[in-house]
This record gives C-alpha cells, structure tokens and sequence, in this order.
C-alpha cells in the first residue's frame, strides 16, 4: 500500500489528466496479462494500449525477463517500434521459473511520446501447457466487486463479502482502480480504513461455476509502514475443494513472494516494507488442487496506533488451467480388396469448456502404406505411419473438423488406423480421446456345388435350362450381398452335352 498521500496524489494526476491539452503526447499507464503457468507454451498477452490520445506507434524501451516475448511469431531481444496493429500481437512464453517479470513501452503521435510505462507479467507455478484467467486491470474502473457475478471464459465468478465496518475518515471499497499507480496496473482494490487497532479485519469469498485446476492469483502492494502511518497488510489465502469445509494448506513452495512481503505460515502473507507501487512486491499463489472457492482474509495486524493508517492491496488476475474435452471419430470400411482405395475419415469435435490455441488432428496408419493421399495440409510419413493433418486454431466450443486420408489396401494383412490429436490444452476426459479403426481383406466368394434335378434325359435334342450356379460371399454385408459375376472353369465332355450360356455354346 501506498501512503496516504497516494490518495491526494492520485486526485491531482487525475484532475490534471482531464485538462490535458489535444496537442499534448499520448498518456499511458501501466498494465498487465492474466497470471501464466510456468510450463505455458507461447501465449497471447494483452496489448499494448494508451490511455489518452491515438498513437501512431508504440515502442518497447526494454525486454522482460523470465521467458521470450514474441512479435507473432518472431523473438524481441531488443528494443523495437511498433504499430498499433502489432502493439495487438504481443506473446510471451515462460521460461519455467514463476516470479514478477516486465518490461517498458512508451506511446508516440504527432505531437510527441509519452512518459515510460510498465508491462507487468506474472508468472505462476502451475504446471500446464496452455492457461486461461480473468484480468481484472482491464475491467471498468470503479466497477463494485462487493457483491457481484460475471461470467468469463465459460466460468462463473461470485463474490459475498464481510467487509469491514469500523471505517475511517474515508469509506472502505472493493472496486477497480488505479489505485496504485506508478509502474502498477489497473486491479481490483481493497481499501480499508479502520477507526480502530482492534476491528482490523475484512473477508471476501469467490465462488466458483466449476473446478479451477492450477488455480493462480497476483496479488499486488501486500506491504507495511512502521512509522506513521501505520499500517501491516496481512492477506490469507484459503481455497476450498469442491464440497470441501477446511481450506487447502498451503506451504512456501506455493507462494512467490514479492520483495516486500513474507509467508507467516497458515495461509497467510504478511508485509514486510513498503512497495512504492513496485510489481515486483506482488505475490503469486498457486493451489495444488482444484478450487471451486477462494476466501480472502484482509487483516491490518500492526499494534503500534489506536488508530490504524489507511491501507489497500489489489488483486490483477486471477489464472487457471485451461481445460477441454477434445472428441475424436473415425469411420471407413471394415474390409476392402487388395489394391482398392480405402478411405478413412475422421472428426475433431471440441466439448468444451475452453479453446485449445492450437490442436493437431493425427492418424496412426501402418508405415510404407503405398497410394496415401491427405487432404489439404496434411502429410503421411511413411517411415512412421503417422497422418499429421493442419493445425487447428482456436478450435470453438461445439464445433468440429473433419478430416481424411485415402490409401491403396496392400496384398495382405490389415490395415489399423487409430485416430488422435496432439495439443497443449489439458483434457482429463481421456475415454473419447482416441477412436481405433482395422479394415481386413475382403475374402473371397465361396462357390457351392449344384446338383441339377430333374435329371435331362440322354435323347433330348435341345436346350435345357439347369440349375443356376451358387455362392456365398462370407464377407457380406447388410445390402451388400449380391455375387457380381461367376467364371466357368471346366466345360462337359463333348460325348456328354453342350453347355450353353445365354443361348451361346459355351467354349
């Protein structure tokens, strides 16, 4: 927390923003992305954005640490300009380490460029390849939290609250602010302002519509001032699994802290010193389980005044694993002929709830299949077998993707096709991940012997009509058992007869 003062501060720089003149250089002010795994692939950040004016470029004065942060797909190493449209194409893939990483941008138009501003990222310790979250820097400023649902990414967000009630010379508040200011963005602010050392306690609880596995929170500004004013922040952090009563029991290792903080045990973070709106005072918690609740606990723990100082922390964005239940089918026929073209087709289908970035339809075919023909984008490598068909972006809930693969059916043996995907995305629905498909070769007719009857007597002097041939085609199927032609291999003696066929002596 800042001092007091931020407050009048803040006031001012506010009131001055409004009378900025047109002439004058875009303004910015700090920002952030949602909490990433430290295991995530190269994912999507929020871009970069000016809070006054229209620039015509962007430029990043400085790198982040802790990962790569990419251009689409090209690297910067260096300081770089930007377009805007760029400035919407910003990623940032971890390098496993969870902690407070950021880097610098400024805003330029025609009329100059802005002061320097901060891009915070928060880098979380869940373990899982691509994540989704809630970003409260980007929501509206001044939008009450107290007792609120919204509805993000598929998940359902609720908040009751016991905030306090023993307030000082200025309400206490749960809303969007930027109240910290400086090199921190944006986040949901909790003000306090107790009018007594002994009611120093605020609690808040969010509910959740489903299971957050790897469930992160960033935390900013947990810190203390032991001169006046006075004031420790101490927030606790209790998740609940589902139908659970007792909170998850947190260790160290789940808890990165900030440089101005320390972990008390029993769930609980204590400031240590004053931040000065520094992001790398923010704290990061991981659960280990699945949350479906999470119940803050605010305390202002110093002793030293009757009457505590002002304080306040900000929660930035909340992160968690992103899951999907991605579907696979695969048709085609059972048995075909030696040398006939097989064709198998399969469907991708997502389930939901979340969006896989990037998801990979596969096909696992036996290797040095002869006649392989992929539909567009894809490719068979012969000396594996595996069918790698175009990547799928951003894949919606419900919808599907067909795919084929045609080949010739070899002299012998089977053929066996087991249908997949590869992707980053977590899928704990295992049971349709794959779909297995064997054609065998289709065996042949199997002619039967025919007995004529009535016997032809030896002095009849013209055609007789006999006994039609027999077969049976013991891969028959439902509509598909008619014998397409027979093939007479040996003819009577000539002493016994003359076998005809359609009127025509047979030779």
């Amino acid at each position: 927390m800042r001092k007091l003062l931020s407050t009048w501060v803040v006031a001012i720089t506010l009131t001055l923003a409004a009378a900025v003149p047109a002439w004058a250089a875009p303004g910015v002010v700090s920002l952030t992305t949602p909490v990433l795994p430290a295991n995530a692939a190269r994912t999507a950040i929020n871009k970069l954005s000016a809070s006054s004016g229209t620039p015509t470029s962007y430029n990043i004065t400085s790198v982040p640490g802790g990962g790569t942060l990419f251009l689409n797909n090209t690297t910067i190493t260096a300081p770089r300009q930007l377009t805007p449209t760029e400035a919407t194409q910003l990623f940032f893939q971890p390098s496993g380490t969870a902690g407070n990483y950021s880097f610098k941008f400024t805003a330029t138009d025609g009329s100059g460029t802005s002061a320097e501003a901060t891009y915070a990222i928060s880098v979380g310790q869940a373990s899982c390849g691509q994540a989704t979250g809630f970003n409260f820097s980007s929501r509206t400023i001044n939008e009450d939290w107290k007792s609120l649902s919204v509805t993000s990414n598929n998940v359902t967000i609720s908040t009751t609250g016991s905030y306090s009630t023993s307030t000082g010379s200025v309400p206490d508040r749960f809303r969007v602010e930027n109240y910290q200011g400086g090199a921190q963005s944006p986040a949901l602010t909790w003000y306090t302002d107790y009018a007594a050392g002994t009611a120093n306690t605020s609690q808040v609880t969010f509910t959740f519509s489903q299971p957050l596995l790897g469930f992160m929170i960033v935390v900013q500004d947990i810190d203390a001032f032991t001169t006046n004013p006075y004031f420790i922040d101490q927030v606790q952090f209790d998740g609940y699994a589902s139908g659970a009563t007792t909170p998850i029991a947190l260790t160290a290792s789940n808890i990165k802290l900030g440089n101005t903080n320390t972990y008390s045990g029993s769930n609980r973070v204590t400031g240590t010193a004053n931040s000065d709106s520094d992001p790398n005072s923010n704290v990061i918690v991981t659960f280990p389980q699945a949350i479906t609740r999470l119940t803050l606990t605010y305390r202002n723990t110093q002793a030293a005044a009757t009457d505590p100082s002002a304080q306040a922390v900000g929660i930035s964005s909340f992160g968690w694993c992103a899951e999907a239940d991605i579907a696979t089918t695969i048709a085609g026929p059972t048995r075909a002929q030696a040398g006939s073209q097989v064709t198998y087709s399969m469907t991708t289908i997502n389930n939901g709830s979340d969006v896989p970035t990037t998801l990979t339809p596969t096909l696992q075919l036996p290797i040095n299949l002869s006649g392989v023909t992929v539909n567009s984008g894809g490719t068979y490598n012969a000396s594996t077998g595996l069918v790698s068909f175009s990547t799928i972006t951003n894949l919606p809930l419900n919808r599907s993707v067909p795919n084929s693969v045609t080949f010739t059916m070899p002299a012998s043996n089977s053929v066996s096709g087991t249908a997949g995907y590869t992707s980053s995305i977590l899928d704990n629905t295992t049971a349709n991940n794959t779909a297995t498909l064997s054609t065998t070769q289709n065996r042949a007719p199997v002619a039967s012997d025919v007995t004529n009857s009535p016997a032809i007597l030896s002095s009849t002097t013209s055609q007789t009509n006999i006994a039609p041939f027999n077969a049976s085609d013991p891969d028959a199927t439902t509509g598909n058992t008619t014998i397409v032609s027979y093939t007479i291999v040996s003819l009577p003696a000539t002493a016994q007869g003359t076998l005809y066929v359609n009127g025509a002596a047979a030779t």
